[in-house]
């Protein structure tokens, strides 16, 4: 499943520390959720493969400071519509 993540406040950053937990569990299920896109308030990071959620996690704390993903002034209203996706949360 595809997935894309609106903010990463306590809600969303809870989500993003629970699929990384989980991973193996949800595999060995015959299941993968692939975070394909992330925003916040600022910008979006997008990958049509899907964004490692330990990724999502080091660099958000960073202030997406070196992650070339992230586009700022990406906004979530336009990544809901371009990024290719089976859920929004």
């Amino acid at each position: 499943m595809k997935i894309q993540l609106i903010g990463l406040g306590n809600v969303g950053r809870s989500l993003v520390e629970l699929i990384a937990e989980k991973k193996a569990l949800l595999k060995s299920h015959g299941h993968t959720i692939n975070i394909v896109s992330v925003s916040d308030s600022k910008g979006s990071a997008n990958d049509k493969e899907g964004l490692s959620p330990e990724e999502i996690l080091k660099f958000k704390k960073l202030e997406w400071k070196g992650f070339p993903k992230y586009c700022k002034d990406y906004s979530a209203s336009r990544a809901i519509t371009q990024v290719e996706s089976d859920a929004v949360v």
